[in-house]
């Protein structure tokens, strides 16, 4: 009765149409609480007490959506709807998160549709959501109101949409780790939905995408919580690459829902072991070495046998005009690979000054090679990175190294860093790998 009146409602209203007016027709018609009601007769048609009254419902309640269907159409022309579900599936397809989704979905509307001016301030709804205080004059008061109703409603065909997606999932089903070392997806539509599950664990480097037209994009791993039947269907899929390339898809272990406390640190231990796959530096694994971490075995013994193999190439010279010349010899022999530099294993050494020299006049173009120390202190491993030598904070002794292909920065701790020193060989960006399993020095 409460749909038949607003149809009949729209019939009769000979009122200016107006923006509000569409978003309002959109937001109260029938057609949105269709499923509802037919769910709710459905078990009452097969009755022998009401099934008769419940048939009579039913064929009333499609004559109303009928009429709907005829009266709302001018007021959809606008497509406000197909604004906010596009620019919606467009964020989360590039993996944005909901409050990010929404937020796109306001401004295409707002540019589009929120730019308008009040001129009759009774068409506005009741009550009003914004303070009559907070504005300076009616005008100001209405513009403000008229934005408000337009993030409500944008907010609330928003929520549906996502309550139409959380939907889909099976209730119950166990969800398992799904590695995808090529994030985000806006190229591949078909595994767009992914977007929705959530990540557990960072985000690491995974190299560079090569797209069409000579265009490269850098890439990304992460590991997403999947229902099991959506890693069954994007594994399926993966035999279908893009421009050359497939997307990497790795499936882990399989989370028991039962337990949500140590379902939550299993996955985030086995997230690390994915992710070490990729690129074996992660911050979470330098959290946990303390306060005052100090170098481990290993890296002592491998620092000794650096220092054991470079050159005694020094960077001071006792004659003052010769000092210039000898640095530069000295930084050139670092950028050729053919003097590495080695952190001190105390904190009165000379390696820090070395470094700071070495970072001012470092070219920032010139590719690195760090070798450190990876992985938990339970199962460390030495590995070469290479990338770019952005900083270095003496105080804190922590190293800023930008990964290859343009990546965030991360920082790598004195404590974990084994040498560092160019590569003659591989100069270019494009001809270093981003990581390598670590290889003893060979004397010069």
């Amino acid at each position: 009765m409460t749909a038949d009146r607003f149809v009949g409602g729209l019939r009769e209203d000979t009122r200016a149409r107006t923006w509000l007016g569409y978003a309002v027709a959109l937001d109260r018609s029938p057609r949105k609480d269709d499923a509802r009601v037919r769910e709710l007769l459905r078990p009452v048609l097969s009755g022998d007490e009401f099934g008769a009254q419940a048939w009579k419902a039913m064929a009333g309640w499609s004559q109303v959506l009928e009429r709907a269907v005829g009266e709302d159409r001018r007021w959809t022309e606008v497509g406000v709807w197909e604004c906010v579900r596009l620019s919606w599936a467009h964020a989360r397809e590039q993996g944005r998160c909901v409050v990010q989704a929404q937020d796109l979905a306001r401004r295409a509307v707002f540019e589009w549709w929120g730019r308008q001016r009040v001129v009759d301030v009774s068409a506005l709804l009741s009550p009003a959501l914004t303070p009559v205080g907070s504005c300076s004059s009616p005008a100001e008061w209405a513009q403000q109101e008229y934005r408000q109703l337009w993030a409500a409603f944008v907010e609330r065909w928003c929520g549906r949409l996502e309550e139409e997606f959380a939907s889909q999932r099976t209730g119950g089903e166990d969800e398992q780790l799904l590695m995808v070392a090529d994030w985000p997806l806006p190229h591949r539509g078909d595994l767009a939905y992914l977007s929705q599950f959530r990540q557990v664990g960072p985000a690491v480097p995974a190299g560079l995408r090569e797209e069409e037209y000579g265009r490269n994009r850098k890439r990304h791993a992460v590991v997403l919580a999947v229902p099991r039947y959506a890693v069954e269907h994007a594994v399926a899929d993966e035999d279908r690459p893009r421009w050359g390339q497939a997307t990497v898809l790795t499936a882990g272990d399989v989370l028991d829902i039962a337990a949500p406390e140590a379902a939550r640190a299993a996955a985030e231990s086995a997230t690390r072991v994915m992710l070490r796959t990729v690129y074996p530096h992660l911050p979470e694994d330098v959290a946990t070495d303390g306060k005052r971490p100090q170098a481990s075995a290993q890296v002592r013994a491998a620092r000794a046998d650096q220092r054991a193999a470079r050159p005694d190439i020094s960077d001071t010279h006792w004659a003052q005009q010769r000092e210039r010349d000898v640095r530069r010899q000295w930084r050139h022999a670092f950028g050729e690979g053919v003097w590495a530099w080695v952190p001190d294993d105390t904190a009165s050494g000379p390696a820090a000054a070395q470094l700071q020299g070495l970072a001012d006049h470092h070219y920032s173009w010139r590719i690195v090679r760090l070798d450190v120390e990876a992985g938990p202190r339970t199962d460390e491993v030495l590995v070469s990175l290479y990338g770019l030598l952005t900083g270095w904070d003496a105080r804190r002794r922590i190293l800023t190294f930008a990964p290859q292909h343009g990546h965030r920065p991360i920082q790598v701790p004195a404590h974990r860093i084994v040498a560092m020193t160019g590569d003659r060989e591989r100069r270019g960006r494009r001809e270093a790998p981003m990581w390598e399993p670590y290889a003893p020095p060979r004397r010069w």
